[in-house]
């Protein structure tokens, strides 16, 4: 799946792995995106972020095994 995809049909998914993927963050990482979206506002996408990429990519090479 493109996690970049806009279509209404998978906003749902992607709002599911953005809480899983922050769920799975350490409490300092979790401030440091609060930062970065207090200071970015709307033009930080955690979509985007190193972090978020590598933590899907290895969620999805889990979920195939």
């Amino acid at each position: 799946m493109d996690v970049t995809d806009n279509s209404s049909s998978k906003k749902k998914d992607v709002a599911t792995m953005i809480d899983a993927y922050y769920a799975s963050l350490s409490e300092h990482e979790q401030e440091g995106y609060a930062v970065a979206t207090k200071m970015l506002g709307s033009t930080f996408d955690v979509v985007k972020t190193r972090g978020f990429l590598t933590w899907f990519v290895a969620n999805q090479t889990s979920n195939e095994k």
